[in-house]
């Protein structure tokens, strides 16, 4: 328990608006000193006077049955209504004072925000929408989607009875007895160019602090009944204006997001810019594509008891990512992890004969291995492995539509064993 506990130890013991209002600051607050610890977000003033702003992205874990999209807060409506969505984020505001005004509320007094739908908590839908203004100017434009948080913002104020505490008379009074982290989102269309530019967020206030969520590319002709494409949509990392707030390495926490020239601007220099028609850049990634899953994969090829076919995991949705597979082979011994005693497998394993790795995408599906599926490793007796399996025996794993990860095999692949470590990125919104 790292705050004070406030307590009433005797009966009858009168207990101030302070003493009521220490305990409901503490409740409100809990999340956000949580989150303090477990983000360790950059102090005020620790390298600017700059406060630190960031989003928990709106990421949710689906299984390889879901037909949902791929994570991102703004994303196209899906209709021709010249409309945009924007799903749930937590906005998160760093400490605002240096720590010569108070070391501890320097360290942790951030404040966050839940956007889900609105900010009113009367919404019926998860996502809000916005639609975009019409563009016939000749030329394209960048509009602008941003979240503005205002810190300890009042509620509206509620009619409550007062009782004097000099007279003892009653009357009825209007006060606030709430006090929120409000958020609001706005879209502000961009300026028309043959290469058009990103506007800057506005400017923070000492209550107010702005965040930028994504920009979305309105081509001329755009009007009412435009459909949004997915490529056309930068989620944040622009300028550094919208960083993910990743799990501190403090807590023994892997990160992994992309580089940053595979953004759109470092600084004022112009990074991966969209086609004059539109085309989304090659090497384009975006700035929440952030964080990677990584399992180990045991397959039993031998009797065989993983045939073609086999669901390899269905937990998670595997489409829109790179892989990376780091796969072992052997034709004897039996798995560590059944506890063999003698013939444990595998005892240190090395050499090319026996180790390879694979790199393989789910965006696109190659048909490599199986007909409207995404190779995510080829492992065939012809390039790998040639001591160890059989003549133009071939396994592997795909992805299929759905987004289930699967186990290919064609041809006996001479009692094999294989350990895959398999490591992923996130998925990529917007795809």
């Amino acid at each position: 328990m790292t705050e004070s506990k406030r307590q009433i130890l005797n009966n009858g013991q009168a207990a101030n608006i302070e003493d009521l209002n220490a305990g409901w600051e503490t409740a409100a607050l809990a999340d956000d000193r949580v989150l303090a610890e477990l983000l360790r977000m950059p102090p005020y003033g620790s390298d600017t006077t700059n406060v630190f702003k960031s989003v928990m992205p709106h990421v949710v874990a689906k299984n390889g049955s879901s037909t949902v999209a791929s994570a991102g807060i703004v994303q196209p409506s899906g209709s021709a209504d010249a409309k945009i969505r924007v799903y749930p984020f937590r906005m998160l505001v760093g400490t605002r004072a240096a720590a010569s005004a108070g070391a501890k509320a320097n360290w942790r007094d951030i404040r966050s925000g839940l956007f889900v739908g609105n900010t009113a908590g009367d919404a019926t839908t998860i996502y809000s929408e916005a639609t975009l203004t019409a563009n016939s100017s000749g030329n394209p434009r960048w509009d602008m989607v941003y979240a503005t948080m205002t810190i300890n913002a009042n509620a509206s104020a509620v009619t409550r009875k007062l009782k004097s505490p000099t007279t003892g008379a009653v009357t009825t009074t209007s006060t606030v007895v709430e006090v929120t982290q409000n958020i609001a989102v706005t879209v502000q269309a961009g300026t028309p160019g043959a290469t058009p530019a990103f506007a800057a967020l506005p400017a923070d206030t000492a209550t107010t602090f702005n965040v930028l969520l994504g920009y979305v590319r309105v081509p001329n002709g755009f009007g009412a009944a435009s459909t949004v494409a997915t490529n056309q949509i930068v989620e944040g990392g622009v300028n550094g204006a919208y960083a993910p707030a990743p799990l501190s390495t403090a807590t023994g926490a892997g990160v992994m997001f992309p580089a940053g020239i595979n953004g759109v601007l470092v600084g004022s220099t112009a990074l991966n810019a969209w086609g004059s028609a539109g085309t989304r850049p090659e090497t384009y990634l975006p700035a929440h594509m952030m964080g990677f899953e990584a399992m180990p994969i045991l397959v039993d090829a031998s009797t065989p008891v993983h045939t073609n076919g086999t669901v390899i995991d269905n937990l998670r949705n595997w489409r829109n990512r790179y892989f990376m597979a780091v796969v072992t082979v052997t034709n004897s011994g039996t798995f560590a992890s059944q506890n063999p005693g003698a013939g444990a497998w595998p005892i240190g394993e090395g050499g090319a004969a026996r180790n390879a790795t694979f790199v393989g995408q789910s965006f696109v599906n190659d048909a490599t291995l199986v007909a409207s599926t995404a190779t995510v490793a080829d492992i065939n007796q012809a390039n790998v492995f040639t001591t160890l399996m059989a003549a133009s025996s071939r396994v592997g794993l795909y992805v299929n539509a759905s987004g289930q990860l699967l186990w290919y095999a064609n041809g006996t692949p001479s009692g094999c064993k294989f350990m895959i470590w398999l490591f992923a990125t996130a998925q990529m919104p917007n795809f």
